[in-house]
């Protein structure tokens, strides 16, 4: 089984896709009905908890198959694994449901059950390339597990009971993402999960202390850092002088509380002279109609790698690079293309001076849900 912090936070579209294969059925119970409507509006906590109280006699495959993907779009994965499992004993699981049961099982560390679905999958002509790429290399997680480890994994202090990732230097300080308390005496939870909206925290390492970080401190803005609902992960220019990160904002301002209401867009700040985020600034090719998140400024500030599901991409959500022109200008987006984006979801790309760029993603062969990737003399 693989252990790890839960990451919580998922752009709405990415996961509908997820969900989209099934719909709500005319004439079902009440009960299902309640948990549907709960699951199309993105709260998947809530939904979880109304599929688990549907009546034994009523709970068939399609509720099964609602309840696993419910549990895999708030990562957890031990509890799909589970209801998957309940699903492929009792009834035979859809086609469309085969490779979500696959990732529950890769993250538990069910490879050999986890091939099976896939197989069946390719069999059931399900249409997704990285069936090949598993089908070509059978023995990909022991591959995996063989390699030596490159790095050893200390627990921060600064951790939480809740979700706290995205962290990336600005200057000596630590700059990360949490749903963490602390941002005034009102609590936003954000109904995908009843967590706390993600906001942007720093640290400082601590002195004396090896390993140990201290004054975790919420980020201040001119104009209002850390509003509302969801802001982070941010990235920041070599010398510090400027960051960009991630933001809701309102497709609807009479739904904004609900994830059909809200849309991540890519935003500058500028630092003062005097040490204060200037007014934000929209990252020019924002859409209402799909997200951009995750951005990451090379060191010199010339390129934007970033996050996004607008149309024509390869997958659930792809890798996008912009590049400035000579007056300061953002370019229009390239995809990073199909050596690294996959049917699945890539994200949280960094950029290294090097020439190295890193990215998590669920479509390249792993060992479940996110795992890290590296990317040598792509070109980007």
């Amino acid at each position: 089984m693989k252990h790890s912090k839960r990451l919580h936070f998922v752009a709405p579209a990415l996961v509908a896709l997820l969900m989209g294969g099934i719909s709500t059925v005319v004439g079902q119970h009440p009960a299902v009905q309640r948990a549907d409507r709960h699951a199309e509006a993105f709260r998947y906590s809530k939904a979880i908890q109304a599929y688990k109280a549907v009546p034994k006699k009523k709970k068939d495959a399609y509720v099964l198959q609602r309840l696993g993907e419910c549990y895999l779009a708030t990562h957890q994965t031990e509890e799909a694994s589970l209801v998957f499992t309940e699903l492929k004993d009792r009834f035979n699981i859809p086609s469309e449901a085969l490779i979500p049961a696959a990732q529950s099982q890769l993250q538990q560390g069910q490879y050999a059950e986890a091939q099976g679905l896939l197989a069946q999958a390719a069999d059931a002509g399900v249409e997704d390339s990285r069936l090949q790429v598993y089908a070509s290399n059978p023995e990909w997680h022991k591959q995996i597990l063989d390699q030596e480890n490159l790095a050893e994994l200390t627990n921060l202090n600064i951790n939480s009971s809740e979700s706290d990732f995205g962290a990336t230097y600005w200057g000596e300080k630590i700059v990360f993402v949490s749903s963490r308390s602390g941002n005034g005496p009102i609590r936003h939870e954000y109904a995908w999960n009843q967590l706390g909206f993600l906001n942007l925290y720093s640290a400082i390492p601590h002195p004396s202390k090896s390993g140990k970080l201290k004054q975790v401190r919420a980020l201040k803005m001119e104009s209002g850092l850390n509003r509302k609902f969801h802001e982070g992960p941010a990235s920041f220019q070599a010398n510090g002088q400027l960051m960009a990160f991630s933001r809701n904002t309102y497709r609807d301002e009479k739904r904004l509380n609900t994830e059909q209401g809200r849309v991540l867009e890519i935003w500058f700040s500028p630092l003062t002279d005097e040490g204060q985020w200037r007014q934000p600034r929209k990252f020019p090719f924002n859409h209402i109609d799909y997200n951009n998140s995750n951005p990451c400024l090379s060191p010199d500030g010339q390129r934007l790698y970033f996050v996004s599901d607008m149309p024509g991409g390869f997958g659930q959500s792809d890798i996008y690079v912009c590049q400035r022109d000579r007056d300061g200008n953002w370019l229009p987006p390239v995809n990073a293309g199909p050596g690294i984006n996959t049917p699945g979801r890539e994200t949280f790309p960094f950029f290294h001076s090097s020439g190295v760029l890193f990215f998590a993603s669920d479509g390249h062969p792993g060992l479940g849900g996110l795992d890290l990737f590296v990317a040598v003399n792509n070109g980007l």
